[in-house]
């Protein structure tokens, strides 16, 4: 396993968060007083939320929720026993002259994990932005399935790329 920097994935998970949160706070008081939250397969709304719980939920869930998932993935095997580790070909990589590699690896997935998900909420919240500006608030479906589609896509080449760091080598 070649050693991996951090600081590209902390730098970009750094970017999309600081980018979430000045979203709210330069575009937050143009939302409506009342808010749609979710929408029905038709487009129209049926759950609704004041303006100013909307912001502080959003702007901390888009805060937590990706630094939660990174700290997860890449701190806490850290500290907890490597035995509560399920990596694929574990006996391998977490042998005593691999483990800080595979340890290092787990850190950079996780924060490019975290930063696909930050992208994702960004994406969700800018599109709950954009409904919000009609009257009366109707979503673009093509938006949140766009995002949704994306996301997936980002999960699947982050399963892969988790697969090939912890793949044996040829020499195995």
């Amino acid at each position: 396993m070649t050693p991996r920097r951090l600081s590209i994935p902390l730098a970009v998970l750094m970017v999309l968060t600081c980018a979430s949160i000045a979203f709210f706070i330069f575009f937050g008081r143009d939302f409506p007083p009342t808010m749609a939250v979710r929408f029905n397969a038709s487009g129209e709304p049926v759950v609704w939320m004041d303006r100013v719980k909307f912001i502080v939920l959003a702007s901390f869930l888009s805060f937590m929720l990706p630094t939660f998932v990174a700290a997860a993935v890449g701190v806490l095997p850290r500290v907890f026993p490597v035995s509560f580790l399920n990596l694929p070909n574990k006996a391998y990589w977490l042998a005593p002259e691999r483990q800080n590699a595979a340890l290092d690896a787990l850190m950079w997935l996780g924060l490019w994990l975290g930063s696909l998900i930050q992208a994702f909420l960004i994406a969700v919240n800018v599109g709950l932005a954009r409904a919000n500006a009609l009257t009366p608030p109707v979503t673009d479906g093509v938006w949140f399935t766009a995002a949704v589609a994306a996301f997936f896509v980002g999960l699947v080449l982050w399963g892969v790329s988790l697969r090939r760091a912890f793949a044996l080598p040829p020499s195995c």
